[in-house]
């Protein structure tokens, strides 16, 4: 009887005499090669493992009883062809995420089936993603393996490369990859109020330099600029980061404000203020009469007239 198990080969033969010290076994490679002996097993045993065959060749074996005077005649011989080897990877699929994909926040996470089934059912070994072995990367027979990896991804598109391997003795592999694109969410710019650098008490008609800086973390420019100094201070709104010296006729207390906004359109959202207290000038009284001291008798009243300005 003969049988295969890759990677060898078993036989099992007959024992039909009484007095053999053991048995020789002989094997030739192809039907055309020769026979030379490859080995002897004890007396009382009948079965054979040849573990040195190679994928994919045929060879050829017979069975001789022996003891110390002499061999029997050679059994019938037996042939088999072993199964050629196993060179194809086992399938792999990324089933989160798919290619082109583009994301928002990092890291993600990889996830997908590798199996061997149909392709040599030797089972998974491992499977890495971008070199690194992922969770859950190894299986048995035909069975399939559910993997899982964490992959930190760099701003813009990002190549993934996952490698699944089976358990044949040539380890074949089989490679997928992705691309995922990472865009990260749009960070706020930030707006300084640089002039004034703090509040500050002016009087009717004096001015105030304003200057500004606009700065954006994603680089998004160019930068817009928008100035309000309150609804009551008569200036008008400006778009410029700098606009200079500025004038106060109207009193009262009024809040400018500072907004940076970038090329997306995502406006600074606790933009700079500065508080400008405006005060009316003081009064300037002028006496008009009597414009100079005179005698008066006690008891007369006297009349005073007078004027003020600003």
């Amino acid at each position: 009887m003969f049988s295969r198990q890759s990677p060898s080969l078993s036989l099992n033969w007959a024992d039909n005499s009484s007095n053999e010290t053991g048995f020789k076994i002989e094997r030739k490679i192809g039907a055309a090669g020769t026979y030379a002996q490859i080995a002897a097993v004890a007396a009382g045993v009948n079965t054979f493992a040849d573990a040195t065959v190679a994928g994919g060749s045929t060879y050829c074996y017979r069975v001789s009883a022996f003891n110390s005077t002499v061999d029997s005649p050679y059994s019938n011989e037996v042939c088999a062809t072993t199964p050629p080897p196993d060179t194809t990877g086992p399938s792999i699929a990324i089933t989160s995420h798919i290619n082109n994909q583009t994301v928002t926040s990092s890291p993600i996470t990889l996830s997908g089936t590798a199996s061997d089934s149909g392709r040599g059912d030797n089972g998974i070994s491992s499977v890495t993603v971008n070199g690194v072995a992922a969770t859950g990367g190894t299986a048995t027979g035909s069975a399939t393996a559910s993997w899982s990896r964490s992959v930190a991804l760099n701003s813009g598109a990002n190549t993934i490369t996952v490698v699944a391997k089976d358990n044949s003795s040539n380890l074949n592999a089989s490679t997928t990859q992705i691309t995922v694109n990472f865009q990260a969410p749009n960070q706020a710019p930030n707006g300084t109020i640089t002039s004034p650098s703090a509040n500050v008490t002016i009087t009717t008609g004096q001015s105030v330099n304003f200057q500004g800086t606009g700065t954006d973390p994603d680089n998004n420019l160019p930068l817009s600029y928008l100035w309000t100094f309150g609804s009551g201070s008569g200036i008008a709104n400006a778009t410029v980061a700098a606009p200079g010296n500025l004038t106060f006729n109207n009193p009262g207390t009024h809040t400018v404000t500072f907004t940076v906004t970038d090329s997306l359109g995502l406006a600074d959202p606790t933009p700079a203020t500065r508080v400008i207290t405006v005060n009316p000038p003081p009064l300037n009284v002028t006496a008009l009469t009597p414009d100079k001291a005179s005698a008066q008798l006690a008891g007369t009243p006297i009349n005073f007239t007078a004027r003020s300005t600003n």
